[in-house]
This record gives structure tokens, sequence and C-alpha cells, in this order.
């Protein structure tokens, strides 16, 4: 189990940093990249130089719940269309101006944006189901905000994906799902989507554009990801990235996510894992894990949060199967930026907790060191509670990676949760950080991923 946060600004209006007393405000400016050519990775063509956008950095977006049960009565694609950001009781809701309508975010401003969606589908019965992010309103799974699972029997299902994408002012964000088979099922109202710029000084964020065969090997490092083509919102801005690994140019706090989309596995389990600095450690809290998949028809990994690197260190996703021959797909993405702040940390558990009632539990005793990218900036995080306290008002990024074996209950869910928030559980879980997983009868494991931006005072 795993637990992350980062503070993305503090209640300045210029601010990239969070402090906890007052101090100089930061601010990002318009900035060239080192490199002074790039080639894709796709075409061998030479590209034009990344040029940090946006001017200096106001922190800009939204996090919102769905406000009630969305009926589908066809199959193909939908939307959600009925997100809020105010709700009695969840104060960490929240929205920067005017710039979501509750259908879609219309970007204000050039710049990089986190983008998180978690979409609960409820009594499906599918071939394959998909929850995924358009631009523009245009359907495009290589835009690497995917999330698939094939096969699907359940009901209870959350599709979660997550990661930093180069927007430029005008675009249409916009969240929606995708059923190949069913025709009747609902999608529920503790959804959560959410768009925040955040303070990039550095970084990548690419997808698989082809898909990449693996065959005779337990194990398989993503490659051939594209990144700067015009059509897309990938970009490489400073540091280097050659062959699905990223090469951090200066020191400091990253956000790592990573979406694999896999097909043709037909192991008992399979796993993705961002290793950092080729460790292959899965105590850095940023694996995820899927059971039994020799019945599925393509599913999705995902994981995110943040780690603190050193200058030179790498960072690349790697899959893992017992299965010598399956696919990742395209849709499948990376992404790596570097954030100025000064109060963030990246935790694991110290050991395996068990749980003997059914209800909530609280996940704790955590430790911050013994692993790559395990770490904590200030002194905000009481490890032995797993409780965060916000040093000062702003917005705050936070992730939890939840690996549950044992299970045998008829549903589980992870949650993250404010003070700010209603204790009422009715309230909270649909704060839109709320994610369910029915459990199977083909395994007693599950992974559980939750991933947003939080306002907190």
């Amino acid at each position: 189990t795993s637990s992350t946060s980062s503070t993305s600004s503090t209640s300045s209006s210029t601010s990239t940093s969070s402090t906890s007393s007052t101090s100089s405000t930061l601010t990002t400016t318009s900035t060239t990249s080192t490199s002074s050519t790039l080639y894709s990775p796709c075409t061998g063509d030479a590209i034009e130089s990344e040029t940090m956008i946006g001017t200096a950095y106001t922190p800009e977006g939204f996090r919102a719940t769905s406000s009630a049960h969305t009926s589908v009565t066809a199959t193909g694609e939908g939307s959600v269309s009925n997100w809020i950001t105010t709700r009695s009781g969840v104060d960490s809701l929240f929205t920067t101006g005017s710039d979501f309508d509750g259908t879609k975010y219309t970007v204000p401003e050039d710049g990089y944006y986190f983008v998180a969606l978690h979409e609960r589908f409820d009594s499906i019965a599918s071939t394959s189901i998909r929850g995924f992010i358009k631009l523009d309103g245009v359907t495009d799974y290589n835009n690497g905000l995917l999330s698939i699972a094939g096969n699907v029997n359940a009901n209870y299902e959350t599709l979660s994906t997550a990661g930093v994408l180069k927007l430029t002012a005008g675009t249409e964000v916009q969240s929606a799902f995708y059923s190949a088979t069913d025709s009747s099922f609902s999608i529920q109202s503790e959804c959560g989507f959410n768009v925040f710029r955040v303070p990039v000084t550095e970084g990548v964020m690419a997808y698989k554009k082809v898909t990449q065969p693996v065959v005779n090997r337990l194990s398989e490092y993503t490659t051939a990801m594209c990144y700067g083509n015009t059509s897309s919102a990938s970009f490489l801005l400073g540091g280097t990235f050659s062959r699905g690994e990223y090469t951090a140019q200066e020191a400091g706090v990253y956000i790592l996510s990573a979406n694999q989309a896999i097909d043709n596995s037909d192991g008992t389990f399979t796993s993705m894992l961002i290793d950092i600095n080729r460790n292959d450690d899965p105590r850095s809290g940023f694996r995820s894990i899927a059971h039994d998949t020799f019945s599925a028809n393509g599913f999705s990994l995902h994981v995110s949060g943040v780690a603190q690197l050193d200058a030179g260190d790498t960072v690349r996703a790697r899959v893992e199967a017992d299965d010598l021959d399956y696919n990742i797909m395209p849709g499948s993405s990376f992404s790596a930026v570097r954030i100025n702040t000064t109060s963030a940390f990246n935790a694991v558990i110290s050991s395996s907790t068990s749980v003997t009632s059914a209800g909530w539990t609280s996940v704790t005793d955590f430790q911050v060191s013994g692993a790559d990218g395990l770490f904590a900036l200030g002194t905000d995080f009481n490890a032995a509670s797993g409780l965060y306290t916000a040093p000062v008002d702003g917005y705050y990024l936070a992730s939890a990676n939840v690996r549950l074996t044992g299970t045998a209950g008829t549903y589980f869910r992870a949650n993250l949760i404010s003070s700010g928030d209603n204790s009422d559980q009715a309230s909270t879980i649909q704060n839109g950080m709320m994610v369910i997983r029915g459990s199977s009868p083909l395994s007693d494991e599950l992974h559980l991923t939750s991933n947003g931006v939080f306002y907190a005072q």
C-alpha cells in the first residue's frame, strides 16, 4: 500500500510552492528547453525544440463529482454531463473560475495540466468498457488518458486514469465512456473528474502509438513512446527521454503517472511498476497489479503519485507478467514532471495490515525512506497516523495506491478524504476521489488507485 501527496500552490495568486510560514512567492515564467533539436521517436523526424508554454503561473482548474446516476441505454460512446463542483458536506471540491460548465472544461491559459478521471460503472456486462479523456470533442485513445477493462461482468467497476498534459488556451477537456456490448447499465454518482494547472519546470508526457509485442520475456520496459506530435498533448521539456526512460535534469519533486493498456495476457497476474533508477523495487509505492487476467479482453494498469528525484535519476514504466506472450497496446502513456514545492511526501506502509472487520479502515504506519523516491519534504506528514496537514490554504495533489489481498467480500472501496469534508460516509464517498471494485470469484486480490487535487485550508 502506498500513499502520496504533493502541494500544488498556496492561496497567493502567483505562488507555485506551499510554505509553512510567510515567505516569498515563486513564479514560473516562459523559458526555453536546454535541447536544441529533438527527434520524434515515432517518425525519426526532427521536431521543433520545446519551449515552456504559458505565462507566470496561477492556479486554475476544478475538481468535480457527478450529481446523480446516469442511466445508459445504448452501446457505444457516452459522456457524463452532470458534474458539480460544490456539494453539501464536501468542501474539498472546487473551481477557480467559470471555465467549467458541468460537462467540459475550456482551458483558460496555455500550460501543463494534471488531468484525472474516475468513472464508476454499475451492473455492467460487456466484452469491453473504457473510460477516457476527450480533447476538443475528438475520441483519440492515443492521447494517453485511457482506461479499459475487458470481458467485464460486475456490479461495481471503477476505471481510473491520470497524467499531465500540455494544453493550449481554448482546448476543451471532457470525460467519456464506452461500452462494446452492454446497452443497459449506469454510471454512478461516485465518479470524479479533475483538471488543474500545475507549475511544471521540466518533464515529459509520452504515449504509445503502436503495439509492442512481448514475447519470451517475463518483464518488459515500455519503449517506442511518442512525444512532440502537434496533434497530441504530449511534450518533452528539459531532461532527456529515450526508449521510454526519462532522465531528470534537476533534483526536485516529480509527479509520476503511468497508464498501461495490456492485451492477450493469459497469465495469473500482470503488474506495472514505475521503475526508479532501474531498481525494480515495488517499495517505491508505484506498482499496480491485476490477477487472473486470462479471461480479460484487454485491461489497463494505472498508478500515480509523487517522488523525489536527484539530477540524473531515471524513471520508466515496466510491465511484468507470468505470461510469455502478450501486448502493450497503443493508448499506454507515461508522464514525469518536476514542480516547485516545499511540502510533499511519498510513503509506503511499513508492513501488511490485517483487516478483521467490514467497513472503513484508515491506513496507518507509513515509512518515508528505504527505497528510491520515498521522502518527506517538510514536517506536515505524520507517518504513524497517515495524516497530512496542509500548512497553508491552497491546492494539493494527493494520490493513494492500495493493494488488497484475501478479498472475499462483495465489494471494496478506497478513498482519499479531507478533514474539511463531512465525516458522514454517505457524503464522503461522493467527493470525486472514491474508487470501487467488486470482488472476483477468480481472484482474492485487488488494486485500487485514487488521485486528484484538493482545495484545503
